[in-house]
């Protein structure tokens, strides 16, 4: 692709030419957002193409920060001057108060030690909650809950059994793991299997991309990131190319655009 936009091109092609030249230089990537703007071009006095893009439409649907980020700074500013967070504080802390007074002699007496252990217990002890009002019960807190457990054939492995069979490379590495031939592959269940017992995924009917969404854009994942991701998809598939299409994957997710930190 040339650096400097040909003479007379399409306007079609030159979108074309000049995307691919901002996605060559890293300022924009792919992505897969349900909105968009329009491309338009505006001619130049020397009869060259502006392109210019309509986002009024755009920031219509765009989601504004309703609210102020929180900022740690402010946070301490507010409790700076708070001085009591137990209720009965003071009446607690009575005794030990009146003994680190200036005028006062040091004596350590049964009153002292009683409310020092008060203290303790006030601090570290927590509310005892019953019924629904223990919204954040742990697991101690209740009865054990018996279930059968069974195990759920996925239907991505019939999939992946038939896409052995259409992409060519995976059918010769499909023969060659039958055969004993390959160190880095065996064959079990008609299925191809590597280090870590994961199975080889072949290029058909958008399974890896089948996998990802499962493993980053479905509910019980929560779009856990490009790292977390990986290691959901590498702790039981595998294919070639398997960490540059996770990147290019997940950068393209509208919700991690907006939360991204690096």
């Amino acid at each position: 692709m040339p650096t400097e936009l040909p003479k007379k091109l399409p306007p079609k092609r030159e979108v074309d030419h000049r995307i691919e030249l901002l996605l060559d230089a890293g300022y924009v990537r792919p992505s897969k957002a349900p909105f968009g703007a329009p491309v338009l071009f505006q001619k130049k006095h020397d009869g060259s193409l502006r392109m210019c893009i309509d986002y009024r439409v755009l920031n219509k649907l765009t989601v504004k920060i309703k609210y102020p980020i929180p900022l740690i700074v402010d946070l301490f500013d507010q409790l700076g001057e708070a001085q009591q967070f137990i209720k009965g504080y003071s009446s607690i802390t009575m005794p030990l108060t009146d003994l680190l007074k200036k005028a006062q002699a040091w004596e350590w007496t049964d009153e002292c030690q009683a409310a020092f252990d008060r203290l303790k217990q006030v601090v570290t002890d927590e509310p005892y909650k019953t019924g629904r009002t223990n919204v954040v019960a742990d697991a101690l807190s209740r009865w054990v809950e018996l279930t059968a457990i069974s195990r759920l054939e996925s239907p991505l492995l019939g999939r992946i059994k038939e896409g052995l069979q259409h992409d060519a490379k995976a059918r010769i590495l499909l023969e060659l793991a039958r055969e004993g031939k390959s160190q880095q592959f065996w064959c079990e269940d008609d299925l191809v299997y590597t280090k870590g017992r994961r199975v080889y995924v072949p290029l058909y009917d958008n399974l890896m991309r089948e996998i990802l969404r499962e493993c980053y854009d479905s509910k019980w994942a929560d779009h856990p990131g490009i790292h977390r991701t990986l290691a959901l998809v590498e702790e039981r598939y595998y294919w070639p190319q398997l960490r540059d299409d996770d990147e290019t994957f997940v950068k393209t997710c509208l919700v991690y655009q907006q939360d991204k930190t690096e």
